[in-house]
């Protein structure tokens, strides 16, 4: 891999403990004198929590010092099969000679993390890759995107045998990815705002599931925040730029580092303003979970088309619970001396809440599945009922997974599936406010699963990031973690749901008496 100077410096320093880091890349922004560098780790780095990322990043700064403001950040490599075959095609598009022969693609994984990768081109295509070094240059991009070891194979096509000429070849033993159909939200009237035009297609926003270095969407803001750009060289009061993007299939959060020649423009933008974003997407580790944000270097005014119109059944609210039986819960501690119940606040006064976590195999609403729901309900105030179950996702839970949640396979056995739970859940949660902390994760799983049935959970939603962004002073990271420790809260068992549901329905009763109803 190129740059390797960095890592040998920081490996010498570290006695090797960080050799397993790959350094992705290096942004020098030289009028602000700052220096961003993203290292990746691979999914088997288990022991690299927050503490050895904060020592391999002061390390880094350590090596790397000379006047410039420095940001690292470090990113969980997953080598996921479709992505790569998608990854490599737009590599080899970027060669004339080779995008006319898209290759059979097949990819194996290896033990200790490596992957081999063959590439099975015409024979005269096949001497043009060898002869232009083709083989390293894919070698070096594939460095840039994950932290594996690639062993690429570039091999030469068969001339089909004429029919009665001999047996068919065989199968080949590894599976054949073909890039798959990428669909594109239409945008008209296209205009800049901060920087060049924007030409790129926008993705649907809910096709944004990975980590590309290049992407681009289109939506509404949904909501707009503006943070100030704490430290001693902002002299010009640049800001930060927090936009909740939403297009008809999802929503992504945008963020925009202003410049002193741009600030006041950007604080033009409304919630309602209908935008084209180019930028880089990366992946945010987030209280043991995984989110996309989209970092703008461009932005656009633009016009979208009215979204399809799609008509979805909405079953009625089941009359009885089957699978799942709330408990009524009696919480002492929320009583007065007297056996009086404090009067609620404003916010809470007349409402039921149903505050909800989820476990689930993955971060993938579409391909991971629910292993566990917890919620309580509110009621005035008061946490009355008890809504929880472990659910058999049908799927092996993987280490990681058990490693997090300490849920393992013979944890959910005899639990029941999905299906059985979700109508049980949708009676539940009914007539009341859906809230969870980083809610559109569990939503998300939420309606996957309840879609088939009906169960359309169109209530009220409430994330209590939200709520501790507007109320919560002196933090500047809001997992549930960190917003309970400065909250005074107590979550005992993180990662499981009943604990991480009951810390958020806690956060939001004493945040409650803040919110201006």
């Amino acid at each position: 891999m190129k740059n390797v100077k960095l890592l040998d410096e920081l490996n010498a320093l570290s006695n090797g403990r960080f050799a397993f880091l790959r350094l992705s890349k290096i942004d020098l922004d030289l009028p602000d004198k700052a220096c961003r560098v993203f290292y990746m780790y691979p999914e088997s780095a288990r022991g690299f929590d927050e503490a050895a990322q904060t020592e391999a990043a002061a390390l880094t700064e350590r090596i790397l010092a000379g006047g410039f403001r420095y940001e690292v950040q470090f990113k969980k490599s997953h080598v996921d099969a479709d992505l790569l075959a998608a990854d490599v095609l737009k590599f080899l598009k970027l060669n004339p000679m080779i995008a006319a022969q898209t290759p059979a693609l097949a990819a194996e994984l290896l033990q200790g993390g490596a992957v081999k990768l063959a590439l099975t081109f015409p024979p005269e295509v096949c001497a043009y890759a060898e002869e232009t070094g083709l083989k390293g240059k894919l070698a070096d991009y594939l460095d840039t995107a994950y932290c594996a070891d690639f062993h690429i194979d570039f091999l030469k096509k068969e001339p089909e045998t004429a029919a009665g000429e001999g047996l068919p070849p065989p199968e080949p033993k590894t599976a054949v990815y073909t890039q798959t159909p990428v669909q594109y939200t239409p945008v008209a009237e296209v205009s800049p705002f901060i920087g060049g035009i924007i030409e790129d297609k926008p993705r649907r926003i809910k096709d944004l599931n990975f980590a590309h270095a290049d992407a681009c969407a289109a939506g509404k803001i949904a909501d707009l925040r503006m943070f100030d750009i704490k430290n001693g060289k902002n002299p010009e009061g640049r800001h930060v730029f927090s936009i909740m993007l939403r297009d008809h299939t999802g929503q992504i959060k945008v963020l925009y580092f202003s410049r002193p020649e741009t600030d006041q423009k950007t604080q033009t933008l409304k919630t309602g303003d209908t935008l084209i974003v180019a930028g880089e997407l990366e992946k945010e580790e987030f209280n043991g979970r995984s989110s996309f944000t989209l970092k703008a270097r461009r932005i656009g005014f633009c016009e979208l088309p009215p979204p399809p119109e799609e008509k979805k059944y909405k079953a009625p609210y089941p009359e009885k619970y089957r699978t799942v039986f709330p408990q009524k819960r009696v919480d002492f501690a929320q009583e007065d001396l007297f056996g009086m119940a404090a009067e609620p606040c404003r916010y809470l006064k007349g409402r039921d809440f149903v505050v909800f976590d989820t476990e689930t195999t993955g971060l993938s609403p579409v391909a991971d599945k629910i292993i566990e729901i917890s919620a309580y309900k509110i009621r005035n105030g008061r946490i009355v009922e008890e809504f929880s179950t472990l659910i058999n996702p049908g799927v092996h839970i993987t280490d990681e997974i058990t490693g997090i949640t300490g849920l393992a396979d013979k944890d959910v056995a005899d639990a029941p599936a999905v299906g059985d739970v979700i109508m049980d859940f949708y009676k539940f949660t009914q007539d009341s406010v859906l809230v969870a902390h980083n809610i559109g994760f569990d939503i998300a799983f939420i309606e996957r699963a309840g879609e088939k049935l009906g169960c359309l959970f169109g209530n009220e939603q409430v994330d209590t990031i939200k709520l501790a962004q507007e109320h919560v002073r002196g933090l500047t990271r809001f997992n549930l973690a960190m917003v309970c420790k400065a909250l005074n809260i107590d979550n005992t068992r993180a990662h499981r749901a009943a604990s991480d549901a009951l810390a958020t329905a806690e956060v939001l009763l004493k945040l409650a008496p803040q919110i201006v109803a």
